[in-house]
Order: structure tokens, then sequence, then C-alpha cells
């Protein structure tokens, strides 16, 4: 049952990242420049890896907490 939740929420956020934004225009001008793009790509896929888990536990926890969100 979590791991149906996990991976809706994980499919909703992969989404949302895969978009055009700040992040992805801030790895482009580092491969452009082609300065520390390794570094930069790694930075920006574990600090949104990071927000994601959190997001993730934290509406689960607040839809199981709440069944009226549901």
């Amino acid at each position: 049952m979590y791991f149906i939740d996990f991976l809706n929420g994980f499919l909703l956020e992969l989404g949302l990242v895969m978009t055009v934004g700040l992040q992805s225009a801030f790895i482009l001008k580092q491969g452009i420049r082609r300065e520390y793009v390794i570094v930069a790509v790694l930075a920006c896929f574990f600090s949104e890896t990071l927000l994601v888990s959190i997001g993730i536990a934290g509406m689960g926890a607040l839809v199981r907490s709440i069944p009226y969100l549901q």
C-alpha cells in the first residue's frame, strides 16, 4: 500500500522535475561554460532527490493523519 503511494508521489514529482526551470538553466549554463558540470549536476540531483523525498514523506503523513484530504 505504501509503495503505491510512494510511486504515485514519485512519478508526480518526476514530472515536475523534468520541466525546464531555474535549476535546469543553471546546469545548462555550467555546461556551456564547461565549468564544474559534474559537480553542478550531482549537487542539483542530490538536493532535488532529498527535497522530493521529504515532500513525498510529509504529504503521505499528512494524508494518513487527516483522511478527509483523500
